[in-house]
């Protein structure tokens, strides 16, 4: 029996499509749980085991560490702003600036002196530091005023914020 040319791909192209039809009806996707590592070694009789991970951390340098001081008190300092109060509970009345009100939104740390220190002392750490806020609304001018800044660090007690106008 001949085939000619037209029957050949007439039937490789049956076979073709009848394979992709049967391909995609009787697929299936078949989701199978994966159980934690932990589970699964219990499962296969491995005792579980605790392990202590020791990580060595280096010494860092009292200059960093400072910086990130000086980086915390000004954050604690623009939230008492925020708040009107330390966590201590004292007044911090920074909203006014030459007889203005203004929001806490107005107000922007315009810069931050170099000058600044930290003193250790026990469980007493104190940061010492220069910041000037600019005070800005969009229907009046700029108001600018540097303060200087003291923020009291001690263990078990609430943070303490002083500041004088520089």
């Amino acid at each position: 029996m001949e085939y000619d040319g037209a029957t050949t791909i007439t039937i490789i192209a049956t076979f073709l499509i009848g394979a992709i039809f049967g391909a995609i009806i009787f697929s299936s996707n078949t989701e199978v749980p994966v159980q934690p590592s932990q589970q699964v070694c219990e499962n296969l009789g491995f005792p579980s085991i605790e392990v202590e991970k020791i990580v060595e951390i280096p010494a860092t340098c009292p200059e960093v560490i400072s910086v990130s001081l000086q980086d915390k008190a000004l954050a604690t300092f623009l939230l008492a702003i925020e708040n009107e109060e330390d966590e201590a509970g004292n007044e911090i009345d920074l909203l006014e600036c030459d007889g203005n009100s203004y929001d806490y939104s107005d107000i922007a740390v315009s810069k931050v002196t170099d000058e600044w220190s930290v003193e250790y002392d026990d469980d007493k750490t104190i940061v010492n530091f220069t910041v000037r806020l600019k005070y800005h609304e969009q229907d009046r001018e700029s108001c600018r005023e540097s303060y200087s800044v003291t923020v009291t660090y001690e263990t078990d007690e609430d943070t303490i914020v002083e500041y004088e106008v520089a």
